[in-house]
């Protein structure tokens, strides 16, 4: 039994985690919806056919085969601790071989329907400790990882597979060539081949669906001699000059327009985090 008024460690303990968590995931900022689209224009894109290049409003999404379930389920990596669903890859792995017209019916049903799973959303939240040293009741001391549902997972894996292969087509030139980041092949070593002075987890989906938004940002005009660089969610501004005058003048209209562009799309910049780094 436990006495009245006695402090239960274990409650303390969830408190405290809450408050770690809170502190490494601060609110969103407020999304404008006065700044989406009108219905008219989701029914364009809705329409819009990216193979022939045309609007046609009858035409039907073709569903998963076979050949997609199997290369994308062998990118489902053993060992991998399962989410709250508690379905290791090796399971789904097993599954989709032995029965994928099963298993295709599923996802197949999600893609027809137009929806992702709301179960296969939720995450199991996990804080790792830096280290014996650091304090435990410190958000900074721990590392967060989010377990995700390996069903969603997967139905994430066939998803960008289907769009690497439209980014990809007409030779990449749906692409920016300045992102060096979130893609195949392309890495920081390409990133300081582009710039002379050099520059340098977890969902499937999420980097490919980044770099699709963050393309008109990189291909923004900018003042002659900047060169804007991404690699994943980071972005560098580069500029020769020979004075610090002639480098502001060229730098700072550039980083009010790209503030401006985050904050038109209900992003936030965050610049305590920005640094300026001048070689000579």
């Amino acid at each position: 039994m436990k006495k009245l008024g006695a402090r239960d460690p274990a409650a303390g303990y969830r408190g405290r985690e809450a408050f770690i968590a809170d502190a490494l995931f601060p609110a969103a900022p407020v999304t404008d919806w006065g700044l989406a689209p009108s219905p008219a224009v989701h029914n364009i894109f809705q329409a819009f056919d990216p193979v022939l290049n045309t609007l046609e409003f009858t035409r039907v999404i073709p569903g998963f085969k076979p050949e997609e379930l199997s290369r994308a389920v062998k990118r489902l990596a053993p060992g991998k601790a399962a989410g709250p669903s508690g379905i290791p890859n090796e399971i789904l792995w097993a599954a989709a071989l032995t029965q994928p017209c099963a298993v295709l019916r599923i996802f197949n049903d999600c893609l027809d329907a137009l929806t992702f799973p709301p179960r296969w959303k939720r995450a199991r939240l996990v804080l790792l400790r830096k280290g014996p040293d650091k304090p435990h009741d410190a958000p900074s001391s721990y590392r967060p990882i989010c377990m995700l549902n390996t069903p969603g997972k997967l139905l994430e894996r066939l998803l960008l597979q289907r769009l690497e292969d439209h980014l990809d087509a007409q030779g990449g030139l749906r692409r920016a060539p300045n992102q060096f980041g979130f893609r195949t092949g392309v890495s920081t070593e390409s990133a300081i081949g582009k710039v002379t002075c050099g520059v340098p987890q977890g969902s499937v989906l999420d980097p490919a669906l980044w770099n699709v938004t963050y393309d008109s940002l990189l291909k923004m005009d900018t003042p002659s001699g900047v060169q804007l660089v991404g690699f994943a969610d980071d972005h560098a501004v580069v500029e020769m000059a020979v004075t610090g005058q002639q480098l502001k003048d060229a730098i700072n209209p550039t980083l009010t327009a790209i503030d401006n562009w985050m904050r038109s799309r209900g992003l936030e910049l965050s610049h305590q985090k920005n640094k300026a780094v001048i070689l000579s």
